[in-house]
């Protein structure tokens, strides 16, 4: 077995129920941003709503770095469970490889933040944490902690062969000639059986079914006519790069060759619908279907099982070093050309397919891809939606991580200035979130000013509103008053009932903070009528709930603990995260 099914094999023995596994090669920029986002999103479905307020205070806690922000929620993970087990797979595209630059620098990591999180992994492991990693490359900081997986032994690789379909047609005589001249990688198994199958179907073509030999001029026919010619030049030994190169020039043609290019575009497996967003523009679908029936085939293109939408489902997948090499086959501009298009087809494919955020990487990935070549309109629809969703979950740096390719890769001056005004309005949302006001005030000011210059009333709303919440996080409750005002007008003019109703408890929010209690109360009965009246449970039961505090505040205890246990039934009803503040004030 190879490092990865020799790593699952081992995890599978320990048997710890806790496993987060990060597959290192599907992280492409940020590494360590893409790790500790990993770390979250797991803890978060582990812990649900309990994970919520620990992500909050992390990633509100100003100047971490992306390694220190890993630190402090893996420890706050280990609190909360009684063993975790850490599997990196494929750690090698966290090193840099041998044709970097720089000789010198083979093997070292790529960051010195992804070499701190390594290190943080070290430090931490033992009774409560086991960390388990597959790397094709060494590095000083494994020190004594490899297992060191060798070539495999001749006689495996000969069982192995009788595996294979193609190998298993040739006789054992010429299977053992064959042995001596692999690498001792399961993959060249692999490879080589591709070749020979491709041989054997060529002779079949020509000369009918192909009879395993009996006798000596039996196998020197068979080694002259399907395993020589399946053989990669006169190379002793047969390489996995070897192989993959006779593979791409004898068994693929160019059809098979620029779908397997537009495989590289994608960062996660891939499911059968997805796959036929991958043929030729101008092919039917059977010739798609085709096309990638004979990639299946070989051993190119893997195949993983996977929990999606509940139900075990068959995905596809390349292998990073198979990637690799596929990319270095087609000239820049030729490669530059199919990514473009296979980001604007299957962003397409993807943002058809977002009718729900049950998945949320449906609209992160199709975001990613129209992104990619320049929808940047488009793009922003989907991203503002993950934006928003991660929000409210509380992972809010991976919140701003979605958006800040708008702002810092030039994206801004291309779009129309109603997606650039979401996009802005967005970047505000996040930056509140993470205690940064100041910063989320200028984000807002600039979407009020687009929204005001497409008269966009909706809109103009919402960043009034959003100012007015930033102002009062500062403690300039009189001025948020005045944007409050202004926004509930909007609201009233354009009969907005639900951010008519959001804006007079925001309002009843701040004549609270200025200790004008009964106002705030008058405030809140009107927000909580309009959310009756239009059937928003989670805003009945935050109205609720601020009527109940309002009245505690003013020593009403017994009326105040009604409300609240109002307010605490409807907001566990509807999952909202504010029961947790419902219960501390009862």
């Amino acid at each position: 077995m190879g490092k990865t099914t020799l790593a699952g094999e081992a995890i599978r023995i320990l048997s710890y129920k806790n496993i987060l596994e990060i597959w290192c090669h599907e992280i492409k920029d940020n590494q360590a941003q893409g790790m500790t986002s990993r770390l979250s999103e797991f803890s978060q479905n582990l812990l649900g709503s309990a994970w919520l307020n620990i992500t909050r205070e992390v990633d509100c806690t100003l100047g971490l770095s992306e390694s220190e922000r890993f630190d402090r929620l893996l420890k706050a993970l280990l609190e909360q469970v009684d063993h975790l087990v850490v599997y990196l797979d494929n750690m090698e595209s966290l090193l840099k490889g041998p044709d970097n630059e720089d000789p010198e620098a083979f093997g070292q990591w790529r960051s010195a933040e992804v070499e701190t999180i390594w290190n943080v992994l070290k430090e931490l492991s033992g009774d409560k944490l086991t960390v388990i990693g597959s790397c094709r490359y060494r590095n000083a900081a494994f020190e004594w902690d490899i297992l060191h997986v060798p070539e495999m032994g001749e006689d495996a690789i000969f069982r192995m062969m009788g595996w294979f379909e193609g190998l298993r047609q040739i006789s054992s005589y010429n299977r053992e000639s064959l042995v001596k001249r692999l690498y001792g990688h399961p993959r060249a198994v692999e490879f080589l059986n591709d070749l020979i199958q491709s041989e054997l179907r060529t002779w079949e073509y020509r000369h009918g079914e192909w009879v395993m030999p009996k006798d000596e001029d039996g196998l020197k026919l068979e080694w002259q006519k399907i395993i020589e010619p399946a053989l990669p030049d006169v190379e002793k030994r047969l390489g996995e790069d070897l192989l993959l190169k006779a593979i791409w020039e004898r068994v693929l043609d160019e059809s098979c060759q620029r779908m397997l290019f537009r495989m590289t575009c994608l960062v996660r497996p891939w499911d059968w619908n997805l796959m036929m967003e991958l043929g030729e523009a101008e092919d039917e679908k059977a010739e798609t279907e085709k096309t990638a029936m004979h990639l299946r085939r070989t051993s190119l293109l893997g195949e993983v099982e996977e929990w999606r939408e509940d139900k075990l489902q068959r995905l596809f997948q390349l292998h990073p070093a198979t990637a690799k090499f596929i990319e270095s086959r087609f000239e820049e501009k030729e490669a530059g050309d199919l990514r473009f298009n296979t980001y604007s087809r299957v962003g397409t494919y993807l943002e058809k397919k977002t009718e729900t955020l049950e998945d949320i990487q449906i609209p992160l990935d199709g975001g990613h891809c129209l992104f990619e070549c320049r929808e940047f309109d488009r793009a922003s629809e989907l991203l503002w939606l993950v934006s928003d969703w991660l929000l409210e979950r509380g992972r809010l740096r991976d919140a701003l991580s979605v958006l800040l390719p708008f702002k810092e890769k030039g994206a801004l001056p291309h779009m129309s200035q109603k997606f650039k005004g979401l996009v802005l309005g967005a970047l505000g949302n996040t930056y509140y979130s993470l205690g940064q006001v100041n910063e989320s005030i200028g984000y807002y000011e600039q979407a009020l000013s687009i929204a005001k210059e497409i008269d966009d009333r909706t809109r103009e709303g919402w960043w009034l509103s959003a100012i007015g919440n930033s102002y009062r996080a500062l403690g300039q409750v009189k001025e948020s008053i005045g944007y409050y005002e202004k926004a509930l007008a909007i609201a009233k003019e354009t009969s907005n009932r639900i951010s008519e109703g959001s804006w007079l408890g925001n309002l009843g929010s701040a004549y609270r903070s200025l200790g004008q209690v009964k106002e705030s109360i008058g405030y809140y009965e009107k927000a909580l009528a309009i959310a009756k009246e239009t059937n928003n449970r989670t805003g009945e039961g935050s109205w609720l709930g601020n009527l109940g505090s309002a009245y505690k505040d003013l020593g009403q205890v017994d009326k105040a603990k009604q409300y609240l246990l109002q307010a605490l039934s409807i907001l566990k009803e509807v999952k909202s995260p504010d029961a947790d503040k419902v219960r501390k004030w009862l």
